[in-house]
């Protein structure tokens, strides 16, 4: 995602909406996009417990590795090809006609190319993005329609380390005005795991996440906040 734009002639930031989708102020997620819906038309395993799954895209965009597939309806092997939630290894999909393969680990009898029939979905994935030291996220702004709301509001954010950082600090910081230098602390996660937090905020216009203390090979990360 962008990062701070300190410019007055920067674009408005985006709105964080009291119940809306989570704001990304690291990785994103294409949510215009529609969940892929495939007809499963051949399933295969083969000694090293390797699926490939013969497929026709109905909906949606051409998944990629590291996408979640499911599927339902499949009879072969008493069912073995009917997952849910597993990371699709490799994909071979023609973009002209929506057909191709898709392959996953799965531990179940070798079998030959055989014809059957199922439903698969691979749901719009999150993105990580590298992350830099020093550096801090785009800003969101905190609407409320009868100005600085003075009852509090429960901020929910939450980190994710695909790539995992040797060590990190994420910094959720606030500011009643979109100005740089007045943005202080709201709250700070060092887990490199990752974590859920939820923090207590009271009239804060703008919301930003800064990344300090960053180490590691090439860490990437997903960081999204809510209200």
């Amino acid at each position: 995602m962008p990062l701070y734009n300190a410019s007055p002639f920067a674009p408005p930031p985006p709105v964080l909406l009291s119940g809306g989708s989570p704001a990304y102020a690291f990785g994103s997620k294409k949510t215009t996009q529609p969940t892929t819906r495939m007809q499963v038309t051949t399933v295969s395993a083969n000694a090293s417990n390797i699926a490939t799954v013969g497929v026709k895209i109905l909906e949606g965009p051409i998944p990629i590795a590291g996408n979640l597939i499911s599927i339902i309806g499949t009879t072969s092997a008493s069912g073995a090809y009917n997952v849910t939630n597993i990371a699709i290894t490799n994909v071979v999909i023609d973009a002209t006609t929506g057909i191709g393969t898709i392959t996953f680990a799965l531990t179940t009898a070798q079998l030959a190319t055989t014809a059957d029939i199922g439903m698969a979905l691979v749901p719009v994935a999150e993105v990580a993005e590298a992350l830099t030291n020093n550096s801090s996220s785009q800003q969101f702004a905190i609407i409320d329609p009868t100005g600085f709301d003075v009852n509090s509001k429960v901020l929910t954010w939450q980190t994710t380390y695909p790539s995992q950082p040797a060590g990190i600090t994420a910094i959720l910081q606030g500011a009643m005005q979109d100005i740089d230098g007045q943005y202080v602390t709201l709250d700070t996660s060092t887990a490199v795991g990752g974590e859920l937090r939820q923090v207590t905020i009271n009239e804060v216009g703008f919301v930003r996440v800064r990344i300090t203390g960053l180490g590691g090979a090439a860490p990437t990360g997903i960081i999204k906040l809510s209200i």
